[in-house]
């Protein structure tokens, strides 16, 4: 599916891959005293493997779905086990996983219908009392962003959207935080407020003139790293 190989083909800066693992870091730190030993921990789109990397390195049963061919690869060399498939419908057992990892998925669903599928779906191949984890752009962090960062962004993404979504499909929430850059919490306010700025004024005037010198699909992917997204973590009712 080459509409989602695009990301693949534009390697991350060092700087970028470290602000990648902070992220990753952050978001396993928060869902982990949920998960218990043993659990079978589901990563939809698992993409470079970061998440992976953590749940392998913690003894939790873990598998992935990716898409993705050299993803794919990547994440068998971590020692993880892949289902190379488009999602909905998820190809796996009903009641199977404790918790189910959706990282930066929801936003490409093409409508609610779709993205209720998909998240109907976690629930049916979720245990009772098993956790979905939803993170997602914030729409109204950045309108233009999120369109303009990924021409497969169809769905919508706000808090409240997703939060109607996941009541609506069987889930009580758990928590509910802004992802603001790399920070959660009272850090991350004064980054999302730089990034606000950065995404919405500074980098549209800096954009004619930085596009001589840097190539423009690399330089619209810092943009990313100032934006907010939503981290959800919900559980099945």
């Amino acid at each position: 599916m080459a509409f989602y190989d695009f990301k693949s083909k534009v390697p991350r800066t060092p700087l970028g891959q470290k602000i990648v693992e902070k992220v990753t870091d952050n978001i396993f730190l928060a869902v982990k005293p949920y998960l218990k030993d043993g659990f079978q921990i589901l990563d939809v789109g698992a993409g470079n493997g970061e998440f992976a990397k953590r749940c392998l390195g913690n003894d939790f049963n873990y598998t992935a779905i990716e898409i993705n061919d050299q993803y794919c690869q990547k994440l068998l060399l971590l020692g993880a086990k892949v289902i190379k498939t488009l999602v909905p419908p998820i190809p796996c057992s009903d009641n199977q996983f404790d918790y189910v990892h959706l990282s930066h998925i929801l936003e490409h669903t093409t409508s609610h219908e779709k993205a209720l599928e998909l998240v109907l779906e976690t629930r049916r191949v979720l245990k009772p009392k098993g956790y979905i984890c939803i993170i997602a752009p914030d729409y109204l962090h950045s309108p233009t962003f999120f369109y303009d960062s990924d021409y497969t962004h169809s769905f919508i993404t706000t808090e409240n959207r997703v939060k109607l979504l996941l009541m609506d499909a069987g889930f009580k929430i758990v928590f509910s935080k802004y992802l603001n850059a790399w920070e959660i919490g009272g850090k991350g306010i004064i980054l999302s407020t730089i990034g606000w700025f950065y995404n919405n004024l500074f980098y549209w005037l800096f954009y004619p003139f930085a596009k001589l010198f840097i190539e423009s699909t690399r330089f619209s992917r810092t943009r990313g790293a100032l934006h907010r997204s939503i981290f959800i973590l919900a559980q099945k009712v």
